[in-house]
C-alpha cells in the first residue's frame, strides 16, 4: 500500500461514516523511506486508524463523549494547548541567544563553573586483538588522525577527546591521572579486552571549565530566562489590551495562626 498508488483522494478505509485518503496516510510517511518501509508503515497507520475510529464510535455510541469529567477534560486540555502555541509564538523572536551572549554570560558567572574534582581530556582504543590494538598505537604514534585508526582497523573502536574524572575511574584512575598531557600509555589489559590511552589535557580541582565544555548548558539557561521575561512581558501587554477584574477579598482568607501573624 502506498507505493504504487497516485490518487491520493482514493479512499483507503471506511468506519461507519468516516473515511481514510490515500493522502492521509502519506503525511504519516516520510517521503525518503523504502518502499518496504512505506508499506509496513502505511499498513500500519491504517490499522490504528481503523481500532481509534472503532473505540471512537462505542464511546459515542455509550455517551461517553457527553460526560462531563470528559468535556472538562477536553476544555482543560484545549486550553492548554491554546495557551502553550501562544506563548511559544510570543517567545519566539524575543528568545534568540546568540553566541556573543553566551559569551557575556561564562565571562560574568565563570566562578560557577568550577570542577570539584580533577579532570583530564583524554581519548582510548579499545579492542579483543591485542595485536590490533598494539598496530593501532603504532599508528597513532606516527601522527594518525583518532579517525583514521577507527576507519582503518575495524576490531579496535574507542572515543575521542572526551572529559573524565578521577572519580569516574576505576582501576585506571591512578595510571592515567599519573600521564602528562600529549602522553600515550602502554597497550593495558582490561580483562578480555585491551585498550590504550592518549592524555590531551588536565585539568585540577578547582579550575575554572573553559567556554566550549559550557556552552551548551549557558545556552539552556538563557533560553529559559529569556523565554520567561518574554512571557512576562507579552502577559503585561495583555494585562493593557484587555479588563481585568481580581476581587481577592472573596478568597478565603488564612488563619492568623497559619500566617504567623498575631497582631
Amino acid at each position: 500500500m502506498g507505493c504504487g498508488l497516485t490518487d491520493e483522494g482514493a479512499v483507503v478505509a471506511r468506519v461507519g461514516g468516516r473515511e481514510l485518503t490515500l493522502a492521509r496516510v502519506m503525511q504519516e510517511i516520510p517521503s525518503d523511506a523504502a518502499d518496504s518501509v512505506k508499506a509496513l508503515a502505511s499498513q500500519t497507520f491504517v490499522n490504528r486508524w481503523v481500532e481509534e475510529e472503532l473505540l471512537l464510535l462505542e464511546a459515542r455510541h455509550r455517551k461517553i463523549d457527553e460526560d462531563s469529567r470528559v468535556e472538562s477534560a477536553v476544555e482543560t486540555y484545549r486550553r492548554k494547548l491554546l495557551i502553550s502555541r501562544l506563548l511559544d509564538l510570543a517567545a519566539t523572536e524575543d528568545s534568540l541567544v546568540m553566541d556573543a551572549d553566551v559569551a557575556t554570560y561564562y565571562g560574568d558567572h565563570r566562578s560557577e563553573f568550577v570542577r570539584s574534582d580533577s579532570e583530564v581530556m583524554m581519548a582510548y582504543l579499545v579492542g579483543a586483538d591485542r595485536e590490533a590494538v598494539r598496530t593501532a598505537r603504532a599508528a597513532w604514534i606516527e601522527g594518525a588522525q583518532f579517525a583514521d585508526l577507527l576507519a582503518s582497523e575495524m576490531t579496535v573502536w574507542g572515543d575521542d577527546s572526551i572529559m573524565v574524572s578521577r572519580g569516574e575511574l576505576e582501576s585506571m584512575g591512578n595510571m592515567i591521572f599519573g600521564m602528562g598531557e600529549g602522553a600515550l600509555s602502554e597497550v593495558q589489559s582490561l580483562g578480555d579486552r585491551w585498550a590504550v590511552f592518549k592524555v590531551y589535557r588536565r585539568y585540577g580541582a578547582g579550575s575554572a571549565r573553559e567556554l566550549p565544555e559550557v556552552a551548551a548548558e549557558i545556552r539552556a539557561r538563557l533560553l529559559v530566562t529569556r523565554q520567561n521575561q518574554a512571557r512576562n512581558r507579552f502577559l503585561d501587554g495583555l494585562r493593557s489590551k484587555y479588563p481585568v477584574e481580581v476581587h481577592e477579598d472573596l478568597l478565603p482568607k488564612g488563619s492568623n495562626d497559619s500566617q504567623g501573624d498575631n497582631r
